[in-house]
Formats: C-alpha cells, structure tokens, sequence
C-alpha cells in the first residue's frame, strides 16, 4: 500500500506543477478569438466555413485594387484575380521567412477562429486565396494587437476585406458593406 500512496503522490505533484505552468503560461500569454464571414444582399451573414486563417509577425504589401470598384465585367475580374494572385505570391515567398508564421488556425463551420497561448505583441491576421465564402474569393489582412492574460475580440467581413468583392450575384455588384 505505500508504494500505491508513493506512486500518487507523485503524479498528484506532477499534475500539480502542470497546472501552475499552465496558469502562469496563460498569464503571460494572450487569446485571438474571432468571427471570419461576408454579409450579403439583405443582411444575410455567410461564415466563413473551414476558412484557413494565419497569424504572422509583419504584414505583407498589399498590391493596389484602385479604380476595380469603377470597372466591370472581365476587365473588373481580371482586376480582381491579379490583386488576389499577387497577394497570395508574396505570402507564399513570405512563408519561407524564419519568424513569419507565428500560429494558424483553421474556422469553424459557423465562422469563429481562436488563436490560443499567443505572447503579447502586434501580429496580422492574414486570409488569402484560395479562400472562398460563398463563392466569393476571401482576402484579410488585419493588425491586432495581443496582451499577455487577455482576450481580443476581432471580426473579419465586409468591412476590412482586402480587396472589393465581385459578388456577381448582388444587383448592386457589391456586397452590402455594412458599416
């Protein structure tokens, strides 16, 4: 019976030290929980479904899509497709970079995304093709700012998208921006 009390208390002191890590790791650490989705025609909000979601140390440069709002048809689509490829290139040749990728996460069926045991600091949150959201092509770039012990909220849709949305199903061309 000693040696069965010996083996306890030791694994009750193992599990112990385990669970102060773990609070002083959360303590020093911060969580990134979000929602990543487009609202369109008439309010309807479509997640971001199985939406594959990075959390990166700098941001990218974004290639410019000024004047796409004001084409359309192919020339609006090619417009579209060169920003978003372009996009997508430099964060693949970004990847390669030691330090770049600090987490990533994939959304669920209902949109929402957590970044766990994050250290406090400035990241970006960074979506890219081939991102789809009901049929739209997805792109995000967004700063956040994490602190160690806290939670930070944050939305990816309409209204921080990267690029305008083609959106060929909206009478207006656009989906509703919703600011």
């Amino acid at each position: 019976m000693p040696h069965r009390w010996r083996i306890a208390m030791v694994l009750g002191g193992v599990l112990l030290a385990a669970a102060v890590i773990a609070s002083a790791a959360a303590e020093n650490t911060g969580r990134i929980r979000g929602l990543v989705g487009l609202v369109g025609p008439g309010g309807r909000f479509y997640p971001g479904d199985q939406v594959s979601l990075l959390l990166v140390t700098r941001p990218l440069t974004v290639p410019s899509a000024d004047g796409v709002s004001r084409t359309a048809g192919d020339a609006r689509i090619e417009a579209l497709n060169r920003a978003h490829m372009t996009f997508f290139i430099a964060l693949r040749q970004a990847l390669g970079d030691p330090g770049f990728r600090q987490a990533d996460a994939v959304s669920s069926r209902r949109g929402t995304f957590d970044f766990a045991a994050v250290p406090p600091g400035r990241f970006w949150i960074v979506v890219s093709f081939p991102a789809l959201i009901h049929g739209e092509k997805a792109a995000w770039q967004v700063p956040v700012q994490v602190r160690a012990g806290k939670n930070t909220l944050i939305s990816l849709d309409n209204r921080n998208h990267l690029f305008p949305l083609l959106c060929a199903s909206c009478p207006a061309g656009d989906f509703a921006r919703g600011h």
